[in-house]
């Protein structure tokens, strides 16, 4: 299967997007339009106009964060972009609010409850926490980059460094 390594934008069609980097490096197309090139989070690269790149930029997206791109045509012939926030990725709500209950895709996840209680009311420490919290995050991109027809595979190594890295801003969280 053979993959473009670009986004191809379809009138009247929503494509959702993850960047890699929320900058874009400004280009020059064939025609000699100037066109803003970002870098999707699965490596394929997205070309819009400046104007375009400027309301992308607008919404502040952190990365795995997700937006929804559509393209439609005006009445100058021209094409129009419409861009919208669709949410923070799963795995990014997970570590940006890691110790608290996070919905994702519909279901209560928990990650700690009050006085560091489980659900099933065990006591938890934090790096039990962040363990947890880094093995949810990994099952979600891998489950992702599948739905989009990219193969990744966490090590345990990769976890623990998740789960260190979830630890260092829940004890930074906790001494602000």
């Amino acid at each position: 299967m053979n993959q473009k390594n670009y986004i191809a934008l379809a009138f009247g069609e929503p494509v959702e997007v993850s960047l890699k980097y929320s900058t874009p490096l400004m280009v020059t197309s064939r025609s000699n339009t100037p066109l803003a090139m970002f870098t999707t989070s699965d490596g394929r690269k997205l070309y819009v106009p400046p104007a375009t790149a400027d309301q992308i930029q607008k919404l502040a997206l952190q990365r795995g964060d997700i937006f929804r791109l559509t393209k439609t045509k005006a009445t100058s012939g021209s094409p129009n972009y419409t861009v919208e926030r669709v949410s923070p990725s799963p795995a990014a709500r997970l570590i940006a609010n890691a110790g608290d209950f996070e919905a994702l895709d519909g279901r209560e996840t928990p990650v700690r409850g009050k006085n560091h209680q489980t659900v099933a009311g065990n006591p938890s420490t934090r790096l039990e926490d962040a363990l947890k919290t880094a093995v949810s995050a990994a099952r979600e991109a891998e489950q992702h980059a599948q739905s989009i027809g990219y193969q990744l595979r966490f090590q345990p190594s990769d976890i623990r460094a998740m789960a260190i890295s979830v630890l260092i801003g829940m004890e930074s969280r906790r001494v602000a």
